[in-house]
């Protein structure tokens, strides 16, 4: 399959010393493309830990062309293309460390097992849902509308069913395999990411993800100054699930190989 990729700007000269610091010691880099990795993640089954470092263009527009993906509009000099800052651009760049291939419901099911703060499911659904191979869970996520579905029903989630994305549940074949009706399917890293161990809820331990932001020549930017003008965020179901854009990779280490995706 061909995963569909927007073109972000040249960012290297900004993750560079991110992925020396994060390969280090790992051994042979494999260059991939895009396509070439998500082959190689349909192969991965069984839950196991991914360490990445991935590059997001903070002034993305949604596909509306109006609202922003990463930011809120209101005041924000970085999306203001008369500023300094609107005219300099802003990139994110982040190192994780998190876990991939796994069931959701069993992992909430374990946290309120072991005495987390797991509350219920605001059953909201999801653009996206788990690429299947052979009935198990792979590394990879993708977006409903570009593989086989059907509409949930009311009586199976408990809600009043809208004719929305959201509402879509995968069809897999016989062989309990996702079927792809997209010839670029837009795919995604599924990712738990993982925290500090200790005796503290979960939500209480520090994440094992840093980030930082700089602008388009590759100057730091001070968090403190973004800080302002991102979503405010909160899950309160147990987990730090989370999903990244194939486009938005740079590097992945995952089953003891590490990947550097080139474009």
């Amino acid at each position: 399959m061909t995963p569909q990729t927007s073109n972000p700007a040249t960012v290297a000269v900004l993750t560079h010393d991110w992925i020396i610091n994060h390969v280090q010691d790992r051994g042979a880099v494999r260059f991939v493309t895009p396509t070439e990795l998500a082959n190689e993640l349909e192969k991965i089954h069984g839950s196991t830990w991914a360490g990445t470092v991935e590059v997001f263009n903070m002034t993305e527009l949604k596909d509306d062309g109006k609202s922003f993906k990463r930011m809120n509009k209101t005041g924000n000099p970085f999306i203001d293309p008369d500023t300094d800052e609107g005219k300099a651009g802003l990139f994110k760049v982040s190192r994780r460390t998190s876990s991939v291939c796994f069931d959701y419901e069993t992992k909430r099911e374990v946290r309120a097992e072991q005495g987390e703060d797991v509350q219920e499911r605001t059953r909201r659904g999801s653009h996206h849902t788990p690429v299947m191979k052979d009935g198990k869970i792979t590394p990879l996520s993708v977006h409903k509308d570009d593989i086989v579905c059907r509409m949930a029903t009311a009586d199976e989630d408990g809600v009043t069913v809208k004719d929305t994305v959201w509402n879509k549940r995968a069809v897999n074949d016989d062989d309990g395999n996702t079927q792809f009706i997209a010839s670029n399917p837009r795919l995604y890293l599924r990712y738990e990411i993982r925290r500090e161990s200790g005796d503290d809820q979960r939500q209480d331990r520090k994440m094992l993800s840093q980030s930082e932001y700089y602008d388009g020549s590759g100057k730091l930017v001070d968090a403190e100054l973004v800080k302002p003008y991102l979503p405010k965020s909160s899950r309160h179901d147990g987990t730090d699930f989370q999903t990244t854009g194939l486009d938005c990779l740079r590097c992945l280490t995952i089953k003891g190989t590490t990947y550097s995706i080139r474009r």
